[in-house]
């Protein structure tokens, strides 16, 4: 163990025990922003990390503090009581959640802190996730019906938005259980050690999930990026969701182009490839142009072809016809 992560185990530990002498005590309350709340613990706790944590001479962004720069390359990312919402209302669901990342985007370690049940959770890159002194890993289900997700958003109304859209994806495909728990660092413990499958989420900001995801990825034995080495498509939907990604790979001796996986939100045959971008000119000419893949539809596109889409790299499916007939 680092002294960074021991650090920030101690830091977490004593926010913790400050939280929990707290709760279920009369809070004075303000409002951050729409449906975003915070007490004094909130402060006082975040407070207290940051002493605690200043003397590495590390950056800081801190959920009520904001930035505070140094010369580091390294940054503690802080929520501080994440789920307040809960702790006011008397939910026992809540957590300290601190990470560490280097140069803005490379997660180093994370700790989770839960104060009711003394539970701390906690990885650093490369060495595996804990449950306290306890190694634990990811489900490994596979069979969605036989899956239990979490889920959660944040407080603006595209994530809520999102959201909805998600859940109904989600239930109607087989109706695979799906629970709100009001917060985000907990729910990615409880995917790190295999009690639920997923995780989804929509609007989350970084402190809410950096330590949660580095304890989520370190559960996971031989975690690499799907598109290492490759050039990504964002795939998006009529109203300008994005679904999943396709990518076309920049050496030989790979697959040329994989794609995101089938799930209860993306089906490959389902959606054309810019027709987010084309739709209106496909009802205004009444008539479309349909190409085979990604290049295939963004030179053209970018050439002035604007009524034109792309079939995702398939044979033109009966779904795909549907949709656009819709516009035609």
């Amino acid at each position: 163990m680092s002294d960074d992560l021991r650090l920030a185990i101690q830091a977490a530990k004593q926010a913790g025990e400050m939280i929990r002498y707290n709760y279920g005590k009369v809070q004075l309350v303000t409002q951050k922003a729409r449906h975003e709340l915070v007490t004094e613990t909130d402060k006082k706790a975040e407070l207290l990390i940051v002493t605690k944590l200043k003397q590495t001479g590390y950056s800081v962004y801190g959920e009520e503090t904001g930035n505070t720069h140094t010369k580091s390359s390294k940054k503690w990312i802080i929520d501080p009581l994440d789920g307040t919402s809960n702790f006011i209302r008397g939910l026992s669901f809540f957590a300290v959640s601190i990470a560490l990342i280097k140069n803005n985007r490379n997660l180093i370690l994370g700790v989770i802190y839960d104060p009711i049940t003394r539970s701390c959770y906690f990885a650093e890159e490369n060495y595996g996730a804990y449950l306290n002194d306890k190694k634990i890993y990811i489900s490994k289900q596979s069979n969605f019906t036989s899956s239990a997700i979490l889920m959660d958003h944040g407080s603006s109304k595209r994530s809520n938005r999102d959201f909805l859209l998600a859940l109904t994806k989600v239930t109607n495909n087989n109706g695979a259980p799906v629970l709100r728990l009001g917060a985000t660092a907990l729910p990615l413990c409880y995917v790190s050690k295999g009690a639920f499958e997923a995780f989804l989420s929509c609007g989350d900001k970084l402190y809410d999930y950096a330590a949660g995801l580095i304890i989520a990825k370190e559960g996971k034995d031989g975690f690499y990026d799907r598109f290492r080495n490759r050039i990504m498509f964002p795939i998006f939907d009529v109203r300008n969701q994005c679904l999943g990604f396709g990518a076309r790979a920049l050496k030989d001796g790979v697959a040329k182009y994989i794609n995101s996986p089938e799930t209860p939100v993306y089906t490959k045959g389902q959606h054309l490839y810019g027709f987010h971008l084309a739709k209106e000119a496909v009802g205004r000419r009444d008539g479309v142009v349909v190409v085979e893949g990604y290049m295939d539809f963004i030179l053209p596109f970018q050439a002035g072809v604007d009524n034109l889409v792309a079939s995702l790299g398939t044979a033109l499916t009966v779904e795909q016809v549907r949709l656009l007939r819709r516009y035609t």
